[in-house]
């Protein structure tokens, strides 16, 4: 039994259309194949240059991630896995990140302004970045896709979409009672609600002065 649905893989399909370069979709988790490794593959048999992959703990831990981190998914391009990741099951508003992120990685491209990208070339130490979302939050895909921008862009900046009702410790100790909230570098800075582009930059910038 299929567990996207007809219609949405149908739309689905027409969004990877322009899709022209290879990318692998992998899954770090714990324990046998579940319903989301089924998830994920129909979700990478929807395109020939799409592909999926499953990972191990121990293979997690070698990439940052620890036992509590899992569930979690990554993208990988030509050059190697991105820093833009998901703690959790990228599904309802999320979705729609997941496959932008998808289409991102394949073309090596991001849309930050100019002045943001001179602020991450500028960048002397590693930024940590994550974006606590629920499935039903309709802004938290805007500051997901931001903040994976600037790690598509930046060596220097990691940057993960956490499902804040699935990773609910890590939630309580970055005190998250709405999203989407950013948190900067473990908590050296946030930043509450889909911000511009410019107002992470300068939360980003405050965070690196701690």
């Amino acid at each position: 039994m299929s567990v996207l649905p007809e219609r949405v893989a149908q739309q689905v399909q027409a969004a990877l259309e322009p899709l022209d370069a290879p990318v692998t979709i992998t899954l770090y988790d714990r324990g046998e194949p579940s319903e989301l490794d089924d998830f994920l593959g129909e979700l990478a048999d929807l395109h020939p240059q799409l592909q999926f992959a499953r990972s191990t703990p121990e293979a997690a831990a070698d990439i940052g991630f620890g036992p509590e981190d899992l569930p979690a998914i990554t993208l990988s391009g030509a050059e190697g896995p991105t820093r833009a990741r998901f703690l959790g099951v990228p599904v309802g508003h999320e979705f729609g990140v997941f496959v932008q992120d998808i289409l991102d990685v394949a073309k090596g491209e991001v849309a930050l302004s100019p002045t943001t990208r001179e602020f991450l070339d500028g960048l002397k130490e590693p930024v940590h970045l994550q974006v606590f979302t629920t499935s039903t939050c309709p802004y938290c895909p805007r500051a997901v896709h931001l903040a994976h921008q600037m790690a598509l862009y930046s060596p220097l900046v990691t940057a993960e979409m956490v499902d804040a009702n699935q990773f609910q410790s890590l939630s309580q100790r970055h005190s998250v009672y709405g999203v989407p909230k950013t948190v900067i570098n473990d908590g050296a800075g946030y930043v509450e609600g889909a911000v511009p582009e410019g107002n992470l930059v300068s939360a980003i910038g405050t965070a690196l002065l701690h």
